[in-house]
Parts: structure tokens; C-alpha cells; sequence
């Protein structure tokens, strides 16, 4: 008798709870996920249909709409044979990634570590680390303006002129213009890329901070070095975030290509908007195979803890 009335309880209760606790988490994990879905149809598969279909056609523009002729794969001809600087920028791009990538890899690890060991002024000199991703945006630009904007350009002008006194002192002193370039170039790396490297020295710090202590505990009992311990334990623990740095890098690295500056330029400087919209869908499919083939590698050795 009871088990009749259980099972009338149940059928009353309605279809929800007659589902497991599996089908119910999946059902509450869509409902959460339905606004990104939305956007994601919204606001980018929609455009990006949009910009395949721009770049079969010859666009042009006329007040309250525009006029498309279709031209098949004329456009991508067009770009591969006869435009002069677009392979040249994509080839370009495409070799600077990955030794950029590992370059930043490193140098953020390598940053995060010193930043998550025990000294004096440790919260200063993390919150240093913020002042790179602030200059990387427009806040700085949109906080300065007017007066302040002026005298911070006299100031760099100033700099500029400071850094070539310098320069041609150096040139004078060892005689060789081409040495003192090579020098230049290199200092100048480094400080491109330590400014590249904020986010993922947070990232990585995050990381650091997320490991288990009892682990290095452990290490430490077992006579682990920090060699030891660095490989066995910190790069394993390590992995997924390597994975998060590599796609936010190489991503950062092909959004700030000068392709996009083509593909803008030729769109709304010389009104080719069927040419643009090739660049980009070449471009677009080109960074999404090198982000998936990073993933793909890196995915075999990520190791996530329980």
C-alpha cells in the first residue's frame, strides 16, 4: 500500500521531479546557459554569416541601404594574387605567434612565481602588474583629456627626444649603427612583452595561489628539489591555466595584428567592402585553426585536480 501511494505522490508531483538528478542538472545548466546562447546567435553567428556572404559579393553603399553584385571568389583572387601586402601581413602574423606565445608563456610564469613568494611589498608590487592591462585600453585615454592630454603628449615628445640624444651617444661610442640597432630592438622586446604579459602574470598568480600546500608539503617530506618540485607539482598543477593563457594570448596577439588595420582601412578608407570582408574571413578562419591546433596539443597534457 505504501508503495502505491509513493508512487500516485510522485505522478501528482509532475514531470520535473520525476526526472533524475542528472536530467534535472542538465536542465538547469541550459536554462543558465540560454543568454549566452541567445548572444552567441545574436550577436555573433549572425554577423559573421553576414560577412561570408559580403565577401562573395561586390558591396555598394548608398544613402538608407546598399547595393551587393555577386563575384563568386573574385575577391579572394583577388587579395592571394594581386593585393600587395596582405599575404606578406598574414604569413607575418602567423610566424610571430607561437615563438611569441612561448615568449610570454615563460616570461608570465617565471613573473608570477617571484610575485607569489614571501618579500616586502609583495601587494605593491602585484598591483604594479595592473598598470599594464590600464594602459592597454582606452581608460587612460577616455580619464586624460583636454589640458591633461597635452601635456602627457609634450611630455612623451620630451622622452622621444631624451631616448635619441641617448641613442646617437650610444652610436657615437661603439661606432656601429647596426650593433646599437640590434641592441635597441632587443630592450625594446622585452618591454613589449613584459607590457603583454599583465593579464597572464594574473592569470598564473591565481594559479600559484589555487594550489594545494599540502602537495609542496608533501614534496618537502619526500626530499623533493625545487627543480623537483616545480616540474612534479606547480607545472602539472599549472596546465589548465597554461591552456587559458595560450588562447587569451594568441587571441590578443591576432586581434592587434595589422591585418585588422587593413581590413579596416580598405572598408571604410576605400569603400572595398567586399575585399574587407574576404580579409577578415580568411583571417578569421586562419586564427581559429591556429587557436584550435594550440588547443588540441595542449589539451593532452593539462591535468585537472579533484
Amino acid at each position: 500500500m505504501k508503495k502505491n501511494e509513493n508512487k500516485e505522490k510522485k505522478q501528482n508531483r509532475g514531470w520535473y521531479y520525476n526526472l533524475s538528478f542528472e536530467n534535472r542538472n542538465t536542465i538547469w545548466a541550459y536554462i543558465f546557459l540560454a543568454p549566452w546562447l541567445i548572444g552567441i546567435l545574436a550577436f555573433f553567428l549572425k554577423p559573421v554569416v553576414e560577412l561570408v556572404i559580403y565577401s562573395f559579393n561586390k558591396i555598394t553603399l548608398f544613402q538608407g541601404g546598399m547595393d551587393m553584385e555577386a563575384v563568386g571568389w573574385n575577391n579572394y583572387k583577388y587579395i592571394f594574387t594581386v593585393h600587395a601586402n596582405f599575404n606578406q601581413l598574414l604569413i607575418t602574423t602567423l610566424l610571430e605567434a607561437i615563438p611569441k606565445l612561448v615568449l610570454i608563456l615563460i616570461l608570465s610564469m617565471f613573473l608570477a612565481i617571484i610575485l607569489n613568494g614571501k618579500f616586502k611589498g609583495r601587494t605593491i608590487a602585484r598591483a604594479v602588474f595592473f598598470i599594464p592591462i590600464i594602459m592597454a585600453t582606452n581608460a587612460l585615454t577616455n580619464i586624460v583629456g583636454g589640458s591633461e592630454l597635452a601635456i602627457v603628449e609634450s611630455m612623451q615628445a620630451e622622452e622621444a627626444t631624451n631616448v635619441n640624444f641617448i641613442t646617437g651617444f650610444i652610436v657615437r661610442m661603439f661606432d656601429s649603427p647596426e650593433l646599437v640597432g640590434g641592441i635597441l630592438k632587443v630592450v625594446s622586446n622585452i618591454f613589449d612583452t613584459i607590457l603583454l604579459s599583465g593579464m597572464q602574470t594574473l592569470i598564473f598568480l591565481g594559479g600559484l595561489q589555487s594550489i594545494n600546500p599540502p602537495l609542496y608539503e608533501v614534496a618537502r617530506i619526500e626530499g623533493a628539489t625545487n627543480y623537483e618540485t616545480f616540474w612534479k607539482v606547480t607545472l602539472p598543477m599549472l596546465s589548465p591555466h597554461i591552456l587559458t593563457v595560450s588562447v587569451y594570448t594568441l587571441a590578443e596577439h591576432f586581434m592587434s595584428s595589422d591585418l585588422v588595420k587593413l581590413a579596416y582601412d580598405t572598408a571604410y578608407l576605400q569603400s572595398q567592402w567586399g575585399y574587407s570582408s574576404a580579409m577578415n574571413v580568411i583571417f578569421m578562419f586562419a586564427t581559429v585553426i591556429v587557436i584550435g591546433i594550440v588547443i588540441a596539443i595542449l589539451s593532452k597534457g593539462v591535468y585537472y585536480s579533484e
